[in-house]
């Protein structure tokens, strides 16, 4: 009798502890990796890995708004890779065709990509003009977007939006910040994107 009472405590404290677990989860607006996507988490915003990314707005070529809840709540996406660009940036224009066969090789995987353009070549504001002749000129399929704010500016290194290309993937469940860097970095990113899908 003392053997079943004992297996009934912890059976009981094992529960409890998950219960507990399940309600701090609940109650810190993170979601179960498999979880719904009810609303676009707020918990633990912030610029750096680890982070949630913020429900930044753009602009879109034909002068309209785009959120990154639009990806977030287009539950067949997994692993968003969020690059940016400037007309004046010469890096930013020789990775295109691989950001383009990159895209292609995980889109039906989960795999999404948006391209934020924030300066044109004089170093102004980039407008939804400009994210329409970034389209055209590269050929991409993936979205493109002006940044003209820009919202992305703190999720540089000191600000600098100078350090183009600026390279975020995020899991898209909980826009977890998983990799930024100053540079398109194939292998690598590669390698992350394969293990999240």
């Amino acid at each position: 009798m003392n053997h079943l009472s004992s297996t009934r405590s912890v059976l009981l404290s094992l529960l409890l502890g998950c219960l507990a677990l399940a309600c701090d989860s609940a109650d810190s607006g993170t979601e179960p990796a498999d979880g719904p996507r009810d609303a676009y988490p707020t918990a633990n915003q912030g610029t750096d890995v680890g982070e949630s990314i913020a429900d930044l707005t753009f602009i879109t070529p034909d002068e309209g708004e785009f959120k990154l809840s639009d990806i977030f709540f287009e539950e067949s996406n997994k692993v968003l890779m969020l690059v940016t660009s400037a007309e004046w940036c010469t890096a930013c224009y020789e990775h295109q065709a691989d950001m383009e066969a990159l895209y292609n090789r995980y889109r039906e995987q989960g795999f999404t990509m948006l391209e934020a353009v924030l300066q044109q070549n004089d170093g102004t504001d980039a407008t939804a003009t400009t994210a329409k002749k970034w389209v055209r000129d590269t050929e991409v399929t993936f979205p493109v977007v002006a940044d003209p704010t820009p919202v992305l500016e703190p999720y540089f290194e000191g600000g600098d939006i100078m350090a183009m290309p600026l390279v975020i993937l995020v899991r898209v469940q909980n826009m977890e910040i998983l990799y930024k860097a100053g540079a398109y970095q194939e292998s690598e990113l590669t390698a992350i994107i394969e293990s999240m899908l």
